[in-house]
């Protein structure tokens, strides 16, 4: 399994950079609800510490916007709803 730096590894790179053009940089998730949002995240459909063989695979990963990633994959809590 890769180490802490992962995220900045050059094959890590390609395989967002892949992602995100085949889904034209288009957040997936918020075009479902027809909404237009860059996305700046690619997301691994299934989790690669479960599935290591699919980290790589581009048909694993879609684009997702900022919010949208916090939404299907927390992991910092989330500011609280402005009143």
């Amino acid at each position: 399994m890769p180490g802490n730096n992962y995220y900045t590894s050059a094959r890590h790179r390609r395989w967002r950079a892949a992602v995100l053009r085949r889904d034209k940089y288009l957040c997936q998730r918020c075009k479902r609800y027809g909404r237009k949002s860059e996305a700046t995240h690619a997301h691994h459909i299934k989790p690669r510490e479960q599935y290591p063989e699919l980290q790589y695979v581009v048909s694993n990963g879609v684009a997702l916007c900022a919010k949208c990633h916090n939404i299907v994959e927390p992991r910092t809590p989330s500011p609280p709803p402005a009143q």
